[in-house]
């Protein structure tokens, strides 16, 4: 018989897939240092002032065989002996998009016009198929690595894209993927948060015109979408939450924890109703 029973959504912050990105600086890493359980793959030496768990990887193989098969036999024995990882962190997460590319344009021949061909760098495979073919391996590793029930989270800088709009010169904030790779790397995480820095300004009536009165910087993250920015969450998150330096993953979590909530009170009625 199948199932009779509604199947719960995932609860644990810690085992989602997420996106994060922004300048340098603003505190993604800092952000992701906070979550209990977790263990950073340095493509990048970005968190020299901070205490994390983690080393720093230079090769997809590397990342393959040395990274995710222990979290594979980690898992299997249940941690057994040693720390449990909770959350794999990759900061920054499109160089090693890039150290896939480079693995599979060594290791993979591609059908141009019916003709297996070999090419030195993934750029020069026609048609887009080598970032095809690198999306889809990049993703299939880190679902594999979701499967043990270890959360992943993607740290990425952020790439302005610059656009007209009508007579505007605009500019979007999104992940630093290569270009054709963002929306299908946004599309496979639960959440993809935008983090920055803020400017609030607080201005005045005087006479006919507003006065500024005072300028206040803040730190931000953002996890809806807006026209200029990619973000997402599948719970019903606010807009934009504070992100202090040292508390940034905790008020998440208390957000995440009510999103949660009304998500699961929104189901509940649906599944009544059908």
């Amino acid at each position: 018989m199948l199932k009779q029973e509604l199947t719960p959504p995932v609860e644990d912050p810690k085992k989602w897939l997420i996106l994060i990105h922004g300048e340098s600086g603003v505190g993604k890493t800092s952000w992701a240092a906070q979550i209990p359980g977790h263990y950073f793959v340095r493509t990048e030496e970005g968190c020299k002032g901070l205490f994390t768990y983690g080393e720093t990887v230079t090769s997809w193989t590397q990342f393959v065989n040395d990274i995710v098969g222990e979290i594979l036999k980690g898992a299997d024995k249940n941690w057994e002996g040693q720390r449990r990882i909770e959350t794999l962190i990759v900061d920054v997460a499109e160089k090693l998009w890039w150290l896939c590319a480079d693995w599979i344009a060594k290791n993979k021949q591609f059908m141009v016009r019916g003709v297996a061909q070999s090419f030195t760098d993934i750029r020069h495979v026609p048609y887009g198929l080598g970032y095809s073919d690198t999306t889809v391996e990049f993703m299939r590793i880190i679902r594999l690595i979701q499967r043990t029930g270890v959360g992943v989270v993607l740290i990425s800088h952020t790439n302005y894209r610059h656009f007209k709009w009508g007579t505007e010169d605009l500019r979007r904030a999104e992940p630093d993927f290569s270009a054709g790779t963002v929306d299908e790397i946004v599309g496979e995480c639960d959440a993809v948060g935008y983090f920055a820095i803020d400017e609030k300004v607080k201005k005045e009536a005087q006479g006919e015109s507003l006065v500024i009165v005072s300028t206040e910087q803040g730190r931000f993250q953002h996890w809806q979408p807006q026209f200029l920015r990619i973000a997402k969450h599948r719970f019903d998150l606010p807009e934009v939450i504070p992100l202090p330096k040292y508390e940034g993953w905790g008020v998440y979590c208390e957000e995440f924890e009510k999103g949660a909530a009304r998500e699961q009170e929104r189901q509940m009625k649906t599944s009544i109703r059908t």
